[in-house]
C-alpha cells in the first residue's frame, strides 16, 4: 500500500465539501494559511443533503462506493467516525496542504496500513510520533500524526 491511506481519507472527506460547515477551530489552522476548507461532518450527516448522500446509496451509488472503500481499507466510517475536518495550505502548491481531522480512528489499523509501505518511517516531535511514507509511483511523500483527543493530522511532509 502506498499513499492510499491519505488518498482514502481525503476522498472520503471531500465527498461533502458543498455543505455548510460548523465552527472552525482556529487552533487547527496555521496563521499563514492562504486558503482553507472546513466541514462539520456531524452537521452534514444530520442535514437533508447529508441524508441524501449517506443514507440513500441508490441515489448516489458512486459516493457510497467511495465511503465503503474508506471503511474497508482504513477502518474509518466517514459518516460516523469523522466529526469535522479542515484542509488548508500556506501556498497553492499540492505538497504544502494539511488536513486536520477530528474523530475516532482505528490507529492500529491505520499504522499497520502505513507500515506496508517500503519507505515507512517514524519521527519523534516532542511526545508525538509522525508516521511518514513515500508513494514511489506518484513520487510523493505523506505523513500522519495521531494526536490526543481524536485529532489526526495528514500532510505531504512533516514540516
Amino acid at each position: 500500500m502506498n499513499i492510499k491511506v491519505l488518498v482514502v481519507l481525503a476522498i472520503g472527506c471531500l465527498l461533502g465539501v458543498s455543505a455548510a460547515a460548523g465552527p472552525l477551530k482556529e487552533s487547527d489552522v496555521s496563521q499563514d494559511a492562504q486558503w482553507l476548507i472546513h466541514l462539520d461532518m456531524d452537521k452534514l450527516a444530520g442535514s437533508q443533503l447529508g441524508k441524501l448522500m449517506f443514507e440513500a446509496p441508490s441515489v448516489n451509488l458512486k459516493s457510497q462506493l467511495k465511503l465503503d472503500f474508506v471503511k474497508d481499507v482504513a477502518g474509518v466510517d466517514v459518516v460516523k467516525d469523522i466529526s469535522s475536518f479542515t484542509i488548508y495550505s500556506s501556498s497553492y502548491q499540492r505538497e504544502d496542504g494539511v488536513m486536520v481531522v477530528h474523530g475516532k480512528f482505528p490507529s492500529e489499523k491505520l499504522i499497520a496500513l502505513l507500515k506496508t509501505n517500503d519507505k515507512y518511517e517514524t519521527l519523534q516531535y516532542n511526545r508525538h510520533t509522525i508516521h511518514t511514507w513515500v508513494d514511489e509511483i506518484k513520487n510523493r511523500s505523506g505523513c500522519l500524526c495521531l494526536l490526543d483527543g481524536g485529532v489526526t493530522v495528514l500532510a505531504a511532509n512533516p514540516e
